[in-house]
């Protein structure tokens, strides 16, 4: 989606069931809102949604477990080596050992 001052890169977030999650500002634990509650945040935000992915994770639990790890530690966003990208790409990455920006680029030679 959309990012805003300082990030204008974009944001991303991680869709569990019915909950969305994702970090926002300098040091803060993970924040999460209802599938409910995510048109009313693009509008107050005023952030626009462009692209949504749908993964199948080989192993949920690991995936689970590694995302209420994070929600239990604030996270210190250093703009692009740990930032939103990055806590999503944890959890995903804890049920897939392949998933990462980092990852997809030697993989497949992106430059």
């Amino acid at each position: 989606m959309s990012g805003d001052r300082p990030n204008f890169c974009g944001h991303m977030m991680l869709r569990v069931d019915s909950y969305y999650f994702h970090i926002s500002g300098v040091y803060n634990y993970p924040m999460y809102m209802m599938v409910s509650e995510f048109d009313k945040y693009l509008n107050r935000m005023e952030k626009q949604n462009y692209v949504r992915t749908k993964r199948l994770l080989k192993n949920k639990n690991t995936a689970r477990d590694k995302l209420r790890s994070l929600l239990s530690e604030k996270w210190l966003w250093l703009i692009v080596p740990n930032n939103c990208t990055g806590f999503v790409e944890e959890v995903i990455g804890a049920g897939e050992n392949d998933f990462g920006s980092g990852n997809a680029k030697e993989k497949y030679g992106f430059n």
